[in-house]
């Protein structure tokens, strides 16, 4: 998997990554599956020291060993707490 992230002030960061795996087919027995990536983008704001807001979206392929693709897209949100530090 390859992720980049930026800062763009204070409080809020993107990010971008994709993964990939891509296993040997030969080795595979019929509907495993056989190679997988991901496309994720990913937001976050840092309301305080203690509480952010983050969101992600993301798209999956899958191929099958003998079956068709699948694709999905996804999104989450999430609210996050930090415990402890400065």
């Amino acid at each position: 998997m390859t992720q980049i992230v930026q800062r763009l002030n204070d409080t809020i960061r993107v990010g971008k990554a994709y993964g990939l795996d891509n296993p040997n087919e030969n080795d595979l027995t019929p509907v495993t599956r056989a190679r997988n990536q991901a496309v994720l983008l990913t937001g976050f704001w840092d309301i305080t020291k203690q509480l952010g807001i983050g969101a992600e979206a993301s798209r999956w392929w899958t191929n099958n060993v003998g079956a068709s693709k699948a694709t999905a897209w996804r999104g989450d949100v999430a609210v996050y707490l930090g415990f402890g530090g400065p």
